[in-house]
């Protein structure tokens, strides 16, 4: 009867530190989404942002979740150049449409990322599965003209 009880600790052990070990790999994107529950932003400042007609270049604003982020532009598709522009902020897929201009912008970014990843960006779209119907999201083109964007559908 013993070996039976020896072999569920053995696999009770060992499920308990790979949910540790993932955990602790994506701490950030867990710390985040913890904030944003007991505060509903990200750092528990309310966040109130005055609109101007010109903005820093290239930013993407999502002020219902706290996130202001750079927005890279790459010419090339490629997952090499993609995780190295991830580093530096969200990046603007080659061949969609610019800010403001007809078409569908495509801006993606990492919610996730392991915690020995270079860059600050790994999980700054940690918290976007709480975006609701009718928040406005800012973006800016490379000349600091900005463009607001309403949420009219979530897909997860």
């Amino acid at each position: 009867m013993r070996k039976p009880l020896k072999g569920i600790f053995l696999i009770g052990t060992v499920v308990i530190i790979t949910l540790f070990a993932i955990v602790l790999s994506n701490v950030s994107f867990f710390w985040k989404r913890a904030v944003f529950v007991m505060h509903g932003t990200d750092n528990g400042v309310p966040v109130h942002i005055t609109r101007e007609k010109k903005s820093d270049p290239n930013i993407l604003e999502i002020p219902s979740l706290n996130i202001r982020v750079p927005v890279v532009y790459v010419d090339v598709q490629s997952e090499e150049v993609f995780q190295n522009a991830l580093q530096y902020g969200a990046v603007h897929y080659p061949g969609t449409a610019q800010p403001g201009k007809q078409g569908n912008v495509y801006i993606f970014g990492h919610s996730s990322d392991f915690i020995w990843n270079k860059g600050k960006y790994k999980t700054v779209f940690a918290l976007l599965p709480k975006i609701k119907k009718g928040d406005t999201m800012y973006l800016s083109d490379t000349q600091g003209s900005e463009f607001a964007y309403s949420v009219v559908d979530t897909v997860v």
